[in-house]
């Protein structure tokens, strides 16, 4: 497999500036016919980690203990290259990550980006690093959301694409592609990003990451997939070279997911490397140049999407506040905060307009979001956080504007209807296509983003888990109006601090389902569970089975209490109100009203009620009054 990629990838050669020395013409492009940057990248679990790994155990530069260290979690169904804990626990790739790879006496410095829309800000900040882009296309699925946006920001960048269909092992994919519809899809795809002849001359690659086999000839590969042929002869070609030696600190490479000094302190043109003993005023896209011969002009960087919601983040004032977290200020929270933005160029911050002690965090997406909560959870932070808000902007004429997305829903067929009418009813979305393929229907929709939040789950109970929902950003577009009423849900909110006992909770999960269990420390405001019907309910879920000698059938009968539903961070993120706020900390993760007192968020009730009831007067009597004057 390397060693067809790699034939492919040293057909044309556009090399970065050599890191250690800056040549006579600082805005010239360097050649290098011994090393080549790619990046791989393609919509989410398409296999692009699973190839990156396979590649990494055919390569020289890679120990022997590390190749069987891939192949022991590949087994494990893990991935080598998704090294941080909650890639791992949650199977996805985060953040783009450099290795480099030796065939012959070639070097391919591959970078493994990430697929989640979400993250899509990981794709673009190495985009300027690398030189074309391997592009991996499930074969079962075709062309994606996040398939189009990979390629368009790669096609605008100018790079030279190689195109591998995956998992042509797995049911369905040989099918799609021998019926030519997935490269269809993709010429299809490259002409409507405007795609120059050279890009559009991409060669075609099939196989299955996983199994370790690749081909450039479909007859082939049909071959293999219905067992006519031995997956042996289509499989990787190890590179036996010894690894290059090393000696010196300094400048570092990665081989295979760990860090090495390249020989002699020095880096070639093209290479990817890490620096040691860089200025904290370095920052992510800056250019680094030689003192003695300095370049005339900085190395322009791909221009980033704008980021689509923003959450507040301050110090827990909650009634268990202190108790479970080490880092529990402000200025801590906000200056673990600025180091993340400093290395995630995707990420900004701001202060609180409405309290100067809370930092605003700017993202993509709320899975973005909760991995930045859920690792300063795990790193001993406790801290409240509002709920999502989306960040709206002004057109010129001045008209609200906000982000829209462009929705994608593989679905059963039977469950389409509903999916559907859940969209285009109160989340305002608006069918743009759709087609049914073997009992398998494909929604296109595009829909404000903050309609977007909290229908995946939604979409997994109404279809049993048969929908498979992906998104990425279209732009901004004039302000759609409000949502409907239906989105909101009501809760189950405590009204007794002390610890939740069963014989309370069995009696409260008749009104609906729980978010705590027997034992949990609950408070007064507390989201204990969603109530079964519209509005909020105050509940008592510390009460305790009241102590008598008499002895009677009914007072012996055994609670059987529902389970409770715990929900990740992220999924807390799509689905708390406006009126809520998350308590975080590195053993809880608890949903509470911003106000606690019950009888104080009534009155507010009260106060928005009216408001809303006179907003609705006013716009009644504006359009009576259009019609008499007509």
């Amino acid at each position: 497999m390397l060693s067809r990629i790699a034939r492919n990838t040293f057909r044309r050669s556009y090399q970065l500036r050599n890191a250690s020395a800056v040549p006579e013409s600082p805005t010239e492009v360097i050649l290098n016919d011994k090393m080549r940057n790619l990046g791989v990248v393609a919509h989410i679990d398409h296999g692009k980690t699973s190839l990156v790994d396979k590649l990494l155990q055919s390569s020289s530069t890679v120990p022997e203990a590390l190749k069987a260290q891939a192949s022991q979690v590949q087994g494990e169904g893990q991935r080598l290259m998704d090294s941080g804990d909650l890639e791992q626990e949650r199977g996805i790739t985060i953040t783009s990550k450099p290795t480099r790879c030796v065939y012959k006496d070639h070097i391919v410095n591959i970078v493994d980006t990430p697929g989640h829309a979400d993250f899509a800000g990981e794709v673009d900040r190495i985009l300027s690093m690398v030189d074309g882009v391997c592009l991996v296309v499930d074969g079962g699925e075709g062309v994606m959301s996040q398939t189009k946006y990979v390629m368009e920001r790669a096609v605008h960048a100018n790079l030279q694409p190689i195109v591998f269909l995956n998992k042509l092992d797995r049911e369905g994919g040989l099918t799609m592609v021998e019926s030519g519809q997935v490269e269809t899809e993709i010429f299809d795809l490259f002409i409507q990003l405007g795609a120059n002849d050279e890009q559009l001359e991409y060669p075609t690659y099939y196989g299955s990451a996983k199994m370790g086999w690749v081909t450039d000839n479909l007859d082939d590969a049909v071959k293999v997939v219905k067992g006519a042929a031995s997956p042996d002869a289509y499989g990787m070609e190890e590179d036996k070279k010894a690894a290059l030696p090393t000696s010196i600190t300094g400048v570092f490479a990665y081989e295979g997911v760990e860090r090495a000094p390249l020989p002699g302190g020095v880096a070639l043109p093209g290479d990817i490397v890490t620096l040691s003993g860089v200025p904290d005023t370095i920052a992510v896209g800056d250019t680094l140049t030689g003192e003695g011969n300095q370049a005339k002009e900085p190395i322009d960087t791909p221009p980033l999407n704008p980021p689509t919601l923003s959450m507040d983040f301050g110090a827990n004032d909650g009634p268990l506040a202190g108790k479970e977290g080490t880092i529990v200020q402000s200025s801590r929270i906000r200056a673990r905060l600025q180091n993340e933005v400093d290395n995630n160029v995707t990420l900004s911050i701001g202060i609180s307009e409405t309290d100067g002690e809370k930092t605003v965090v700017y993202a993509r997406g709320e899975l973005q979001l909760g991995i930045l909560i859920e690792q300063m959870r795990r790193e001993g932070y406790e801290m409240t956080i509002s709920p999502p808000k989306i960040v709206f902007s002004k057109s010129p004429s001045g008209d609200v504007m906000e982000p829209f997305e462009e929705v994608t829903v593989d679905v059963d067929s039977e469950y389409s209807g509903a999916v559907m009418s859940a969209l285009t009813g109160d989340r305002k979305a608006t069918m743009m296509e759709m087609n049914e393929t073997d009992g398998k229907v494909r929604m296109k929709f595009e829909m404000p983003t903050r309609a977007l939040l909290g229908f995946g789950p939604e979409a997994l109970t109404m279809t049993r888990g048969s929908a498979v929902v992906n998104h990425t950003f279209v732009e901004m577009r004039d302000h759609a109006g409000p949502l409907g009423e239906g989105l909101e849900k009501g809760k189950l909110v405590c009204s007794e601090a002390g610890k939740a006992t069963g014989y309370a909770l069995n009696m409260i999960g008749e009104r609906g389902s729980l978010f705590v269990e027997p034992g949990d420390e609950v408070y007064p405001g507390m989201v204990v569970g969603e109530n079964s019907r519209a509005g909020d309910l105050d509940v008592n879920a510390v009460r305790a089975k009241g102590l008598t000698n008499v002895r009677t059938v009914l007072k012996e009968e055994k609670a059987n209490i529902a389970v409770a539903e715990k929900k990740s961070v992220e999924e807390i993120i799509a689905y708390m109100g406006d009126d809520e706020v998350i308590e975080v900390t590195p053993l809880s993760v608890r949903l509470r009203k911003r106000v606690l007192d019950a009888g104080e968020r009534s009155r507010i009730a009260r106060v928005k009620k009216q408001q809303r009831e006179a907003a609705k007067e006013n716009k009644a009597a504006k359009g009576g009054g259009g019609k008499k004057k007509r």
